[in-house]
């Protein structure tokens, strides 16, 4: 996790050459099984500065639109692994519990697009997850799934 948030700290940079290089090392690694994982890692990491959390939750939606299915029409190998689908499905629905509302609102795109492929046969437990988030009362949860029930 440390050389992606180098990475992705690096693509903030304004040395064009330092930035090109980030952005085609951020390419690189999102050929490989486990890049999901490790930008929510960095999302849920209290310890790293929001704007990087954030840029990781961004990326961690492109990169479900790219490689989630291979029945999705702008698919890129490699697809994402089925046991990586489902530690990323918990992750993304925990993150819309998460004390900003920048990462609640990027979090719950990633969700709404892996609900586009998955719902309801893969994902069944989608819908009961948020409404007992609603049901919660904890207000960042509540935001966080009004904000994905919306999309």
């Amino acid at each position: 996790a440390a050389d992606l948030l180098r990475c992705l700290v690096c693509t903030q940079t304004p040395d064009t050459a330092i930035r090109i290089a980030a952005e085609q090392e951020l390419h690189h690694y999102s050929t490989q099984h486990g890049f999901g994982l490790a930008l929510l890692e960095v999302l849920h990491s209290p310890a790293i500065d929001l704007e990087m959390r954030q840029l990781a939750a961004v990326l961690c939606r492109q990169y479900i639109d790219s490689h989630w299915s291979q029945f999705s029409p702008g698919f890129r190998e490699p697809e994402v692994l089925y046991e990586h689908k489902s530690a990323m499905r918990d992750q993304l629905i925990n993150a819309l519990a998460l004390e900003s509302s920048k990462l609640r609102t990027a979090a719950s795109m990633a969700v709404a697009s892996v609900a586009k492929e998955d719902m309801p046969d893969l994902w069944p437990e989608l819908i009961p997850r948020l409404t007992q988030m609603l049901q919660g009362g904890a207000p960042h949860a509540v935001h966080g799934a009004m904000r994905c029930l919306v999309l």
